[in-house]
Formats: C-alpha cells, structure tokens, sequence
C-alpha cells in the first residue's frame, strides 16, 4: 500500500508544519544529526571514488553508500537544508509565514555545518586519511574532490546544485507514499545514487567534502569554500528543492 501523489503533497504540507514549527534548539539540534549522517555517507563515497578503479562503477558504488546517508536521516531522525527546503509548501499553502522559513532553513543549515565539521575533525583523527603526515589514496581522492567542487564556475554550481536537489528533495517528497520501511528505503536509493553518478552538487555533503580536503591540504581559503561552492550551491539546492518541487505540487493538488 502507498499513498497516492495528492495525499503525499497532503502529508507533505503537515510535515513543513511540524518543522517550522519546531523548536530552534530542537532543530539545531537535529540539523547537527543531519550533518553528521550526510558526512557519513560522504566519506564512505570517498572510500568508494579511491578503491573502485572503474570510474563508474565507483560512482554506482559511492552512491550506494551515500544514500545511507538520507536512509539514517529520514528514518532515525534528523534535518538536513535540502530536504528542508520542502517546508515552503506549507508557507504557499499559508499554514504558516515565509519568516519561519528562513528561521527554520538558518537553524538547520547551521546545524548541518556544525556536523559535518565535527566529523572532519573525527575523520581525520582515524588516520584514514592522512597517517604520519603523509596522505593515503583516500586523502589524496578527498583533496582532489575538494578542489575540483571550489573551480567550478558560479553558474556550474548553480545548475548542479538545482538538479541534485530534484533528485534528493525529490527522493525525500517521494519517500512519503511508502507506508513500510522497505519502501521507503527504495524510493531513497535509486534518485540518491543518480545524484551522485552525474556529478551532481549537494550543499550539506559539500560542508563536509571540501572542509575534509582543506584540513589534508587543499589549497582552498575558507572565503572560497563560502563564496565558490557553499552559496551558489547553496542557491541551486534551494530553488529546486524550495520553489520548483513544492511549488508545482501545490499548484496541482493543494492550492484553493
């Protein structure tokens, strides 16, 4: 059984409720949570990238551990910024204003980065990564992956940015017609593997990737980590996942 897509926008809109209605320390909270499973999911896909020497398959592959990642937050518990992005159906549906929005998105953002920076400093403190001062096949993937995401262009970032999130807020907005644990689980894993096998930009998996590679060396300055990855990817992730989604579902089955 599984709900059909007019009760999932339905279901949809009661949770952007709860959600802003939230606590901003119980979201905070949270949004550490979910940065500390999206940086799970992102070292496991660095591991993936070093040790699968046919590029595709160690795409197919570093997707498949990194949609652990959405499994841990959409199933444990925890807020992650695009898929919080969401909750702008319930400000289109008036069920509460656009200022808890921004309240919600700032909290859970913040949170996420909180997360993913405290798993950078425990990652690297295994020595996975970079052991006596040297850098491990991992480090040197993790550095590259780094630098590659800081010399994209503005728009680049954008653009990828806005086709992930259709794919992971997509995957969050689909999850909700299963009814059972195993179809929630499938419904996760095949848009997040796509996201990562095209090379797609994921804000909250970025706070984590390129902080990684700047603590083992990268040549990136915190103001380009901010400026050329972090916000426009930031943008792209929030347009799709904040306008384009919720907005064309409320148009159909929930405006009056």
């Amino acid at each position: 059984m599984f709900l059909t897509t007019k009760e999932v926008a339905i279901s949809q809109e009661e949770a952007s409720k709860n959600k802003a209605f939230n606590s901003s320390s119980n979201t905070f909270i949270l949004g550490v949570l979910g940065g500390i499973f999206i940086s799970l999911g992102a070292f496991g896909s660095i591991i993936m990238y070093t040790f699968v020497a046919d590029i595709g398959l160690g795409k197919f592959l570093g997707g498949t551990v990194f949609s652990v990642a959405l499994m841990f937050v959409v199933l444990s518990g925890g807020e992650f910024f695009t898929g919080n992005n969401l909750i702008t159906v319930g400000a289109l549906t008036k069920q509460f204003s656009w200022w808890r929005v921004g309240v919600n998105w700032t909290f859970v953002f913040i949170g996420n980065f909180a997360g993913a920076l405290a798993m950078v400093l425990i990652v690297y403190g295994t020595g996975l990564l970079e052991l006596n001062g040297a850098l491990t096949q991992s480090g040197e993937t993790s550095v590259a992956l780094a630098t590659g995401k800081v010399n994209l262009t503005f728009l680049e970032a954008i653009t990828r940015g806005i086709l992930c999130n259709l794919l992971v807020a997509g995957a969050v907005w689909m999850q909700t017609s299963a009814k059972e644990v195993a179809g929630k689980v499938l419904t996760i894993f095949f848009p997040i593997v796509t996201f990562i096998i095209s090379g797609f930009e994921h804000v909250v998996a970025n706070m984590f990737y390129i902080p990684m590679g700047m603590i083992l060396g990268a040549n990136i300055s915190i103001p380009s980590l901010l400026i050329d990855n972090i916000l426009p990817v930031a943008i792209g992730n929030a347009i799709s996942g904040g306008l384009i989604i919720p907005g064309l579902y409320y148009l159909v089955y929930l405006k009056k």
